[in-house]
């Protein structure tokens, strides 16, 4: 099986072998400084279109959305269906060793780029998207470029001079995008740089894809044992049994601090909101959460391995176990399990079953119940069994965190690269 590491180790090796035998300064920083607009053509923009709120079925088209262009990576399944009708009148779909560039986003995203390796003729641009690609391919590469455009650096100038009055949406001219100075430097240059960061890029895919069978793996145990489909040999004689969650466990809310003055509440307990319970793992901790200082006692203090659960807005349904003493706000859920019950077991229960509780408001965002939540029925096995099923799946979560600081690994290197080889501070040599 291809090891992600090895690439990054060959990296590694690489730069630092080459960070002593770099050039003089005479060289070093003689590279070409040309304007982007000198060696990228003079792009494609895509088409405002009606589409449907869908993805496109087998023989469709379909208009991309800005954000199938996110993080320096291409994602087509961001896009929604469009009729054959208005199909007929399109022409721009990304094409094989060019560039998407978004003309319109945040402050933070507008300028967001992505390479493309390969045609999607049933795709096509919207207005909100440009398509590059190098002038003179025998001169220059367009995926060395398309490094140049995400680097830190040249995002920074383009967040400068990004306009509009809306915080929500800001907006580059191409004059502006192409005016931007960037260095070019010879052809094999550009070749050696692109391999390395494409070698870091192909380290990152594939630990994504481990998390991700890592993640159905969790998935797949979980409807398993939670629901005592597979059971430990060593119990499998044993029956589960049927309780109302409201007679195993505490279950109540918080509120909302005022700015009274508490004795209980001294100012320094953080306070977790419900828009912050967005993941589903156990590491909630103080550098996840926000540091608002509470001050009263109308917001509920909860310990250490407290389950919570978001009752509204987007992160309803989700479920997080705090590792440290906090106060919750009214939008929380907070489950307390009674001696006998393993507090892992009932999170891993409720990180599954969660979904078949959940309800709509007709007409507005996901809610939930909390009379529903505290009546549900839960099939508990013994004390011993619980803890079987909880420390396989948090070994599990072990593995997904490992491979996730991994991935978070590689990506802080390639920025890491990419500053110091997209400017020439170290410089790649061939043998």
């Amino acid at each position: 099986m291809l090891c992600p590491y090895g690439c990054v180790v060959m990296v590694i090796k690489i730069v630092k072998i080459n960070k002593h035998k770099k050039s003089d300064d005479k060289n070093l920083f003689h590279w070409d400084i040309l304007s982007l607009g000198e060696i990228f053509d003079g792009g494609i923009t895509g088409t405002s279109v009606v589409s449907e709120s869908r993805i496109r079925e087998n023989g469709e088209a379909g208009i991309l959305k800005i954000s199938a262009v996110s993080q320096g990576k291409f994602l087509p399944n961001e896009h929604k269906a469009i009729t054959e009708e208005i199909r007929e009148n399109l022409s721009a779909f990304p094409l094989k060793d060019t560039v998407l560039v978004s003309r319109a986003n945040t402050q933070e995203r507008v300028g967001e780029s992505a390479y493309i390796e390969n045609d999607y003729p049933d795709l096509f641009l919207p207005d909100k998207l440009w398509m590059f690609k190098v002038k003179d391919s025998s001169r220059d590469l367009t995926r060395f470029y398309s490094y140049v455009i995400q680097s830190d650096w040249f995002r920074q100038k383009v967040s400068d001079k990004a306009t509009g009055t809306s915080g929500s949406m800001k907006n580059i001219s191409r004059k502006n995008f192409l005016d931007n100075l960037v260095p070019r430097p010879p052809y094999f240059d550009q070749k050696n740089i692109t391999e390395i960061l494409v070698c870091v890029d192909n380290a990152i895919a594939i630990t994504e894809k481990l998390i991700t069978a890592k993640r159905r793996l969790k998935q797949g145990l979980m409807q398993k044992l939670l629901t005592g489909k597979v059971r430990f040999r060593e119990f499998s004689s044993q029956n589960w049994e049927a309780h109302l969650l409201e007679n195993i466990c505490e279950c109540f809310s918080g509120g909302t601090p005022s700015r009274s003055i508490s004795a209980y509440f001294s100012g320094d307990i953080p306070w977790i909101k419900s828009g912050e319970i967005n993941r589903e793992f156990i590491d909630f901790t103080e550098e996840n959460i926000s540091q608002e200082a509470i001050e009263n006692s109308s917001s509920k203090l909860v310990k250490s391995g407290t389950i919570l659960v978001a009752m509204y807005g987007a992160t309803a349904g989700k479920v997080a176990m705090t590792n440290i003493n906090a106060a919750i706000n009214q939008a929380i859920l907070a489950i307390v399990p009674s001696q006998g019950i393993d507090p892992y077991f009932l999170y891993y229960y409720f990180v599954y079953f969660m979904k078949k509780v959940a309800r709509k408001v007709q007409g507005g965002q996901p809610n939930l119940n909390a009379g529903i939540i505290k009546r549900t029925t839960i099939f508990l096995p013994s004390i011993e069994e619980q803890l079987a099923i909880s420390n396989l799946l948090k070994l599990v979560d072990t593995e997904i965190k490992y491979s996730e600081n991994i991935k978070l690994f590689y990506e802080t290197q390639k920025q890491g690269l990419m500053q110091q080889l997209l400017t020439g501070k170290i410089r790649v040599q061939t043998p």
